[in-house]
């Protein structure tokens, strides 16, 4: 799982793992409004040697003083 806020996604990795106890959930700090996080995720897949096969992005982005949820997709919403 590729996050932002390592704490809080491992209340969601723990809650996950309690339904699929056989489930393999790795935390790998991103953010992309950090070049240097994403290059450093970038290395960090790469060290690993697995593929990356999906990747879903989902944001949010600031204008003015609301907030504006990014969605693409069927299904996203």
């Amino acid at each position: 799982m590729a996050i932002r806020n390592l704490a809080a996604a491992e209340d969601v990795r723990q809650a996950v793992l309690a339904e699929s106890p056989a489930a393999s959930l790795d935390l790998m700090e991103l953010d992309l409004s950090s070049l240097a996080s994403v290059r450093k995720f970038v290395g960090d897949i790469d060290a690993t040697g697995l593929p990356l096969n999906i990747l879903v992005l989902e944001g949010d982005y600031t204008q003015g003083s609301s907030v504006v949820r990014v969605s693409r997709g069927p299904g996203c919403g």
